[in-house]
């Protein structure tokens, strides 16, 4: 930890000694100070006052400023008295005017019903977000400060009730994934070339965008060299087609995932998948890194856009990144409850979407699905079914031989003995999307395509609705501390 950083959570410390109600006077106190001085926020309170009031005499814009002020230090330094109180029981004694709206807005939110709820700017902000989400689900929008400690711990305050925070200055497409939390979405893939033309990559995005609410950018599969990710989705996001980057624990270390964070960033790329990655197939063997898991890439990712720091050097980070994690996870993994617990470890680590490893029959995903929801995992990660678009018979044999993949016999037969296959392909996938959305709390699908006809995967994506499926997700409390 920093001097700096221990000098000022020592004051903070120090600020808990005194009493709430000596740190109200106290803070008038201070706050009428400030008011009086020649500082720039109080020549512009002073200027704003007389704009909106010009009828009023200087001496009371500079006496309302001051009172301004006086509030402004009462609330702070009660802030800072009471920043270790929990927040439950600061509601207690906490006088709401509009009680009943509240507990009206709170059933609702119980119920999953969409609901606006209005409230004027006055009194304590602070306390607001601290209180008010122990009572509904609260995202937090606001300014990242330029001081990196202190809007590290700004926000931890804020977030201390369980809040998500939204930064102002984030890419507006989470603000917009936050309203439509609770939509039936649809993504897909794209791979990243073996060489340097991006020409094919053009092409098919230009067919998928409109169709699909993301699309993935896949590299180095089966650990063959490949363009990167990143440079695929940077491509995309220009291009106007929501990208999800792919980073693997095989092929990077610490350091080369924040420089890819930073990289994703600087491009416009605001959704992350981080995998473990398959060993690679075939010779000569390539040394994999596996210097972290998944699990603990998402922990990185998550510690760096929360906190402004890098977790594994301590250092910060003045513009950090500030992704949409997601993860993989695989429901036909023995015995059942073990990528349940997988799930849970990842979303605790800050995966805010899992997509499934690909699926040809969904019994097992009801069974992985129901043990998820008896831990409330599909309301803290928004789990998409991975559904196979089989083209081709050579595309078929593949399936068979994709690590974690367990091919139902009668999804293999029934198109084996297809007249013709690609239809065949289009309506299995179709009919395991239909199932998939039956499943309580399936957040969407993300289609793979098998085979090279990228036409197929828009034959299934206009025969999907795009309406409510689930409950809205239970956003994540800020980062933890690791044990």
């Amino acid at each position: 930890m920093a001097p700096a950083e221990r000098l000022v959570r020592l004051a903070l410390r120090c600020a808990r000694i005194v009493p709430p109600r000596q740190a109200l006077w106290l803070g008038g106190l201070l706050g009428d100070l400030v008011g009086r001085l020649p500082l720039r926020d109080v020549r512009r309170a002073r200027e704003h006052l007389a704009r909106a009031w010009p009828e009023r005499p200087p001496a009371w814009h500079a006496r309302t400023a001051r009172r301004c002020f006086r509030h402004f230090g009462r609330m702070a330094l009660w802030t800072l008295a009471t920043a270790h109180a929990d927040p439950r029981r600061l509601r207690r004694g906490l006088a709401v005017e509009g009680a009943d709206n509240w507990r009206a807005l709170a059933r609702a939110c119980r119920r999953g019903d969409g609901t606006m709820g209005m409230a004027g700017h006055f009194g304590n902000w602070e306390l607001l977000a601290r209180v008010a989400a122990t009572v509904v689900p609260l995202t937090v929008i606001g300014r990242s400060l330029r001081w990196p400690l202190a809007d590290r711990l700004v926000w931890e305050h804020r977030t201390a009730g369980g809040a998500h925070l939204v930064r102002q200055d984030d890419d507006v497409r989470e603000a917009i994934r936050e309203l439509r939390a609770g939509r039936f979405v649809l993504t897909t893939e794209l791979r990243a070339p073996r060489g340097s033309d991006l020409t094919r990559i053009r092409r098919e995005a230009n067919a998928l965008r409109g169709s699909f609410d993301a699309v993935n950018a896949t590299a180095y599969l089966s650990g063959n060299p490949s363009l990167p990710s990143s440079v695929v989705a940077r491509e995309l996001q220009a291009m106007g087609v929501e990208a999800v980057a792919q980073v693997t624990a095989r092929d990077c270390t610490r350091t080369t995932l924040v420089g890819e964070l930073f990289s994703l960033a600087q491009g416009g790329v605001a959704n992350l998948l981080c995998l473990t990655g398959d060993w690679r197939v075939g010779r000569p063997m390539v040394k994999p890194v596996y210097d972290l898991d998944s699990a603990l890439m998402l922990y990185e990712a998550r510690h760096l856009r929360e906190r402004s720091r890098v977790f594994h050097t301590g250092e910060e980070v003045a513009q950090a990144p500030r992704p949409f994690l997601g993860c993989a996870i695989n429901p036909l993994t023995d015995p059942i409850d073990v990528p349940v617990r997988r799930l849970r470890a990842k979303a605790d680590c800050g995966a805010e979407f899992a997509q499934t490893q690909v699926l040809t029959e969904t019994v097992r995903l009801a069974s992985f699905m129901e043990l998820a929801r008896a831990q409330d995992l599909p309301r803290r990660v928004a789990i998409l079914a991975g559904i196979p678009v089989v083209t081709s018979l050579k595309a078929l044999d593949h399936l068979h031989r994709v690590a974690g993949v367990a091919v139902d016999h009668g999804f293999a037969a029934r198109l084996r003995a297809a007249p013709d296959l690609r239809a065949a392909g289009i309506a299995e996938a179709e009919r395991l999307c239909r199932e998939a959305r039956a499943i309580p709390g399936i957040a969407g699908v993300h289609l793979m395509l098998f085979g090279l006809d990228y036409s197929a995967l828009l034959e299934v994506a206009a025969t999907q609705p795009r309406t409510a499926n689930r409950e809205p997700r239970t956003l994540e409390s800020p980062c933890p501390s690791p044990a």
